[in-house]
């Protein structure tokens, strides 16, 4: 099996090679508990890269994610990404994290 630090590397390098190109690249990025932080240091890598887009989806606690410990509950969703480096207008890209779960009174935003 291969290590995810592995999957990371060969991911990585594609990346490089996507925007030395001139492609539009983005990247979409599972988070969960064990990976919040390293998630939240993709935002850096995609502004010095030149990425365009990259999309946080939550990982639930619900299946693997409940068996292992490391999904989050539905009712935290909203709060998983709000984290200062998450939030720093001087970013080049977007940002984005689906509204998987949101309240009603909250689906504008």
């Amino acid at each position: 099996m291969r290590s995810a630090a592995r999957e990371f590397e060969q991911a990585l390098a594609t990346t490089v090679e996507l925007t030395q190109r001139g492609f539009d690249t983005r990247i979409i990025c599972t988070v969960n508990q064990a990976n919040r932080e390293d998630a939240l240091e993709l935002l850096e890598i995609a502004d010095e890269l030149g990425v365009s887009l990259v999309k946080f989806h939550v990982f639930l606690d619900v299946g693997t994610g409940h068996a292992t410990g490391t999904g989050y509950d539905a009712a935290r969703v909203g709060g998983v990404l709000r984290h200062p480096r998450a939030r720093r207008p001087d970013y080049r890209h977007a940002g984005v994290v689906p509204a998987t779960y949101a309240r009603r009174d909250q689906m504008e935003r």
